[in-house]
This record gives structure tokens, sequence and C-alpha cells, in this order.
């Protein structure tokens, strides 16, 4: 028997966004993350979910970054539950014991792994692209921009749980 010990839903976004989240626990005390579509204008979002758990996870092989597991059910997708101190709390915790110098040297680093993955191919403005961010309105060639063939664009220092050296991307639905 499973208990859901966490709901979020997320209804605040247009019906092809629209999510719940639950974490549940069975009585051993293992949990694990389910989303479902709120709406059936949603479903394709959510099993995109693991679409991009494929693409970046083949992104990120052999490196100290992983992505949860992910996989699809019936209703939707299922996500392996892990626990741990975020980056960015990390970062904190850092600057307050350390100071702002020993946690910019992580930071700067993370954002140098994370510039390594997305280093890959010359940037493309797809309609993707415009439709979360709008026109780009800038020559991206003379800029020398470069982007991976796929991006978690919400990969913050919340959405990273650390793991010794490396870290687990728990949120990559966008």
């Amino acid at each position: 028997m499973e208990t859901v010990i966490y709901a979020k839903f997320s209804n605040e976004r247009s019906r092809r966004f629209a999510i719940r989240t639950d974490i549940l626990e069975d009585e051993k005390g293992r949990r694990r993350v389910r989303k479902e579509a709120l709406y059936p204008e949603g479903r394709e979002h959510v099993e995109n979910i693991c679409r991009w758990y494929a693409l970046f996870s083949e992104q990120c092989r052999g490196t100290n970054l992983r992505y949860n597991h992910c996989e699809k059910t019936p209703e939707g997708i299922e996500l392996e539950y892990v626990e741990g101190i975020t980056l960015e709390d990390h970062l904190a915790n850092l600057e307050k014991e350390q100071g702002t110098e020993a946690m910019i040297s992580i930071f700067l680093d993370y954002l140098k792994r994370l510039r390594s993955l997305h280093d890959v191919q010359d940037f493309q403005e797809t309609e993707a692209f415009r439709e979360v961010f709008g026109e780009f309105g800038a020559d991206a060639a003379a800029l020398g921009l470069r982007c991976a063939p796929a991006t978690n664009i919400d990969l913050i220092c919340g959405n990273i749980l650390m793991e010794g050296e490396g870290g687990t991307a728990i949120d990559y639905e966008w």
C-alpha cells in the first residue's frame, strides 16, 4: 500500500503543461515520484520528460552529472526519488562556513562543467526556442554561440542534488 505524502498541482500553467506531481511512500519507506497530466492536452508534455531523460543522460555520459531515472507508466511517468542537499544550499552553506571566495570557486566550476556540456554545436534559433524565449534578435553565428542538441533550461542550482563530487538533476521537464 502506498501513501501520497506530497502532492503539487502545477495548474497555473496552460493546459498543455498543467501537471500533478506526487511523492509516494510504501510501507517500507521507499519513495518514488509520479507525474501525471491534469488535462489530456498535457499528456505529451509529461511523456516527453522520459525523452528528455534519455537525451540528457546521453549528453552527461562520462561526467559527474546524472539525471534521476524516469519511466513511462499508463498514467504518466515515474521518477526515482533522490535525497540530498541541493547545490544551492551547498553553496549557501559554503559561503557561511568558508566565505565568498570558496563559494564562488565551486559555483564557477559548476558553470564551467555546464558550459562544456553545451559546447557541442552552433546555436540555431528554433521555433521551440522562440516559443519559450521569444525572438533572439542577434546574430548567433557572429557571437560564436554554442549549444547542445537538447538543453535543460531548468538546470539551476536548486535542481541539482549533491552526490560526492557530482550531482543528480531532478527537474528536467523543460
